[in-house]
């Protein structure tokens, strides 16, 4: 799904210019991603890697003293292995992608209504209409369609319950289906923090974006700048217990700035310039998507829980739902293992190196 996204990405204006409208540029830079690895967490970078060179990833492991000799601003007496994206990995513009495909689908004739979900109405084992209470209304408008896809982010599992998934539903289900309906989809709110801080002292004049052992992670913004995006995800326990979309700056001082200046000691007198707070749709189940109708309800079709993959993973995504609908199943790549199937059945996709 990534190896697509990026050839996605590569033909962007391609695919997404408006007929008679500007060229789309969404600041793609292939500036590449270096994953570190203690003594502890050596084997699953290994095993990452063969699985990343498997499918066509184009990756390459660096031992310690390669990692000091291409890399001499980082630390690495703590290090025993890297592994590094030599091609199709970096980073873009998210809000310039988004902007492009609204712009390109309502040139196609897609209708957007604002509005907040109110009800999923289901009859038998279908979705019939969703009732939207608009922005610009105090009435609610009644949508019928033959599918629904939802992809409502962070609040999915809000939206999976309107339609009776899971919960306990008595409409006729036999033991089996209603036990199917009961399983919820594990979708969930995380809060995840970045912070732009400046260090022109750092001696870095470009780099990855560096994952360290602990998670955390750092990138230039802009060769030679001094700028740098940094971050970390919190710990499983203070995962499922942050707080509302407000930026905690003790965080970063007692949490992430240590484990970067650890690594790059440069770091030590960096300044932050200021800081954003967002939500990860993060699948508490196994970190990956889930895509495909519903087993029971199957005009509803799950787009969701990508655990941060979601931008990356989105033309694929969005080709796969597409080819559900008007072919019944994903065509372009095989996506059964991401189905909500494996929820049911307690199959785990698990996915081990979530930033």
């Amino acid at each position: 799904m990534s190896l697509y996204g990026v050839e996605f990405l590569r033909n962007v204006d391609h695919h997404l210019r408006v007929p008679g409208g500007d060229r789309v540029d969404v600041n793609f830079y292939e500036g590449g991603y270096l994953f570190l690895a203690s003594e502890k967490e050596k084997h699953i970078l290994q095993e990452n890697y063969e699985v990343q060179r498997d499918t066509g990833a184009q990756v390459m492991l660096l031992e310690p003293t390669d990692l000091k000799n291409k890399y001499p601003w980082l630390q690495t007496d703590d290090l025993a292995l890297g592994c590094l994206g030599v091609r199709n990995e970096g980073w873009f513009d998210p809000w310039l992608f988004l902007t492009a495909f609204k712009k390109k689908v309502l040139s196609l004739g897609v209708s957007y209504l604002h509005g907040t979900v109110k009800a999923i109405e289901t009859v038998g084992k279908q979705v019939e209409s969703v009732k939207i209470l608009r922005y610009s209304s105090e009435l609610p408008v009644s949508i019928t369609c033959k599918y629904l896809v939802n992809c409502a982010g962070p609040h999915a599992a809000q939206i999976a319950q309107m339609a009776g998934i899971g919960i306990a539903t008595s409409t006729g289900l036999g033991d089996d289906e209603n036990s199917v309906m009961k399983v919820d989809l594990p979708v969930r709110p995380r809060k995840r923090m970045v912070f732009v801080v400046k260090c022109p002292d750092a001696g870095i004049d470009e780099c990855p974006l560096v994952v360290l052992p602990s998670g955390a992670y750092f990138r230039m913004e802009g060769k030679g700048s001094g700028i740098f995006l940094t971050g970390q995800g919190p710990s499983l326990e203070l995962d499922f217990n942050f707080s509302p979309l407000t930026v905690d700056y003790d965080y970063f001082n007692e949490k992430v700035w240590p484990d970067i200046a650890q690594y790059v000691p440069a770091f030590n007198s960096l300044k932050v310039q200021h800081a954003w707070a967002g939500y990860y749709e993060y699948n508490t189940f196994d970190h990956n998507a889930i895509i495909g109708a519903h087993p029971i309800i199957q005009n509803f079709i799950f787009c969701n829980g990508f655990s941060g993959h979601g931008i990356q993973q989105s033309p694929a995504a969005a080709r796969a739902v597409s080819e559900i609908v008007v072919d019944g199943q994903s065509m372009s790549l095989d996506l059964k293992r991401l189905g909500f199937e494996r929820v049911v059945q307690g199959k785990m996709l698990k996915e081990r190196s979530v930033v």
